[in-house]
């Protein structure tokens, strides 16, 4: 079972304020799936990157593997986690702002959302 994300009357009323009909979240004009990969910043990036250093080169046996996951967890800082958090919520935030239809797999329409 799954929990909703939290977000209290204080912040949904400051994003009111600030982003009147603009923002995505619960109590938002439009809703947004909680733990959304492109919000949260270890199903989206830390998984990724300890997946590429670990098996960056063949495992031989599990105490290797379990050194090589250490090793890994180890390399990935903070301000990583961080920067690529951030650069994930911007293009969340400027996809928001456009409607795509795809058809075709050849034909895009893009439609600017007005507020």
């Amino acid at each position: 079972m799954w929990c909703p994300a939290h977000c209290g009357r204080t912040t949904r009323a400051w994003l009111d304020r600030h982003y009147p009909r603009r923002w995505i979240g619960r109590g938002g004009v439009v809703s947004w799936p909680p733990r959304s990969p492109d919000l949260t910043p270890v199903d989206f990036f830390v998984w990724g990157a300890l997946k590429q250093e670990v098996y960056s080169l063949p495992v031989t046996s599990r105490e290797q593997l379990r050194d090589r996951i250490v090793a890994a967890v180890h390399q990935i800082s903070p301000i990583s986690v961080w920067l690529q958090h951030e650069l994930s919520v911007l293009d969340a935030m400027l996809a928001s702002q456009q409607e795509a239809n795809i058809l075709n797999n050849s034909y895009i329409y893009i439609k600017q959302v007005t507020t």
